[in-house]
């Protein structure tokens, strides 16, 4: 068995000055290549965009960390389809820089998207900085289908076929369960986790 009462409920990673560079370097190309497009007029570069970039990379790299996977950091017109691809299933990492706030995750379908980019599983992470660095707590996961069948659906106040299916962490699944499936070590008491022995549909 993978758990253990030792075991800090939140799994954390302490990212270093270079890690968060790579982080924040890629935030700015994100920024100069889409959110100029997206916001026509801004300054040559809006802390806001650029820093929810930054900040969603830092929880990439935190959760590769702790599954031994690398982030990618190719900038993709776009955007992403997934962050990582753990046996078959696409897996999504949101970070927030303000976990107390009670910020939700969302996760938007519109339109043909829905059926062309599923993702499996959503892992929610906290930024904090420590020193030059900053620390990244893993918060837990939930499923695609948990999230499309009992969290809240709420209209896009911009988008009329948008729907946003909000997330918070209160509603959060054990992040050592989705650290120890991406290991290869998952624990047979988590009935989401093994739905995932096959892929999701819809």
């Amino acid at each position: 068995m993978n758990s253990s009462s030792n075991r800090a409920r939140f799994p954390s990673v302490l990212l270093n000055s270079d890690d968060l560079e790579r982080c924040r370097s890629y935030g700015k190309s994100a920024w100069s290549r889409t959110g100029k497009a997206v916001r026509p007029g801004a300054s040559d570069y809006d802390r806001a965009y650029g820093d929810a970039e930054f900040h969603g990379k830092a929880g990439e790299m935190g959760f590769g960390r702790l599954i031994g996977v690398e982030p990618d950091f190719e900038y993709r017109d776009g955007g992403d389809r997934y962050d990582f691809l753990v046996e078959g299933q696409r897996v999504d990492v949101k970070c927030t820089a303000n976990r107390r706030a009670g910020v939700s995750y969302v996760l938007k379908e519109s339109g043909g998207k829905k059926d062309r980019t599923p993702l499996d599983i959503v892992v929610c992470t906290s930024f904090r900085e420590a020193g030059d660095g900053a620390m990244i707590e893993v918060l837990g996961f939930q499923t695609r289908r948990w999230i499309v069948r009992s969290a809240p659906v709420n209209p896009s106040p911009r988008y009329k076929d948008t729907k946003n299916w909000d997330l918070v962490w209160e509603d959060l699944q054990p992040a050592w369960a989705v650290i120890d499936w991406a290991r290869g070590e998952p624990d047979p008491r988590n009935p989401e986790l093994r739905e995932l022995e096959s892929p999701l549909v819809g």
